[in-house]
């Protein structure tokens, strides 16, 4: 895939049984930062929920609806980009302190996020407001 001039390689074919938590988020973030929507949600399960911590308000609910999400996200921002500024990692939980550039609300902003990973997949994610 080629985005804004550079060759992003995602390997679709890793195996989930021997990929870490931490990988299966890196992989997501690769695929964020290229804008490649089919990898992104390969990296997540069909029963994946996205939901705001605390208060817990469900903002995607499966890949269908996460699907929407992210379509209109990188359509409507070309240059968004994520990097994590921190981490914290566990058996299969990610707690990511990320900037995010790039959205059309102009500058960019820090966000924390968590990944629950099962079986080589993101079963969870939680937005910290």
């Amino acid at each position: 895939m080629k985005q804004q001039g550079m060759i992003v390689d995602l390997d679709l074919d890793l195996d989930l049984e021997t990929m870490t938590a931490q990988d299966v988020v890196d992989r997501q973030l690769q695929a964020y930062n290229a804008h490649d929507l089919e990898a992104f949600l390969a990296c997540y399960s069909p029963t994946v929920t996205v939901a705001l911590h605390p208060g817990g308000q469900i903002l995607d609910e499966g890949l269908g609806a996460l699907r929407l999400s992210y379509a209109k996200l990188f359509t409507e921002c070309p240059h968004l980009h994520a990097h994590i500024t921190r981490r914290i990692t566990s058996e299969n939980l990610i707690i990511d302190e990320e900037e995010v550039e790039g959205l059309v609300d102009g500058p960019s902003v820090r966000s924390i996020v968590m990944y629950e990973v099962t079986d080589g997949l993101i079963t969870r994610t939680w937005f910290v407001e």
